[in-house]
């Protein structure tokens, strides 16, 4: 895994703590709203990209759910491997 995808998990983590602490916290309600945006955001990218992932084949729940993680991130590597000269 990418040293990039192990920031954006600790991005992930951040958001989903700032809804476990009880706080009017400017960073807190930031990372609240990060959360959100960030999700709406790459349902968005997954409705987008849905005909990369039918052309990449495997599962779409499972696409789906690495481009909630990791959003655009999945969808370079989805591409790569198809642009890729197949054996």
């Amino acid at each position: 895994m990418s040293a990039a995808k192990y920031v954006i998990i600790l991005f992930w983590a951040y958001c989903a703590y700032c809804f476990s602490v009880d706080s009017n916290d400017p960073w807190i309600t930031m990372g609240r709203l990060l959360f959100w945006a960030t999700a709406i955001a790459h349902v968005a990218e997954f409705a987008m990209f849905a005909s990369v992932f039918r052309e990449a084949g495997g599962s779409l729940a499972s696409h789906f759910t690495k481009t909630i993680a990791f959003g655009l991130f999945h969808v370079r590597e989805v591409r790569a491997q198809l642009e890729s000269p197949k054996p």
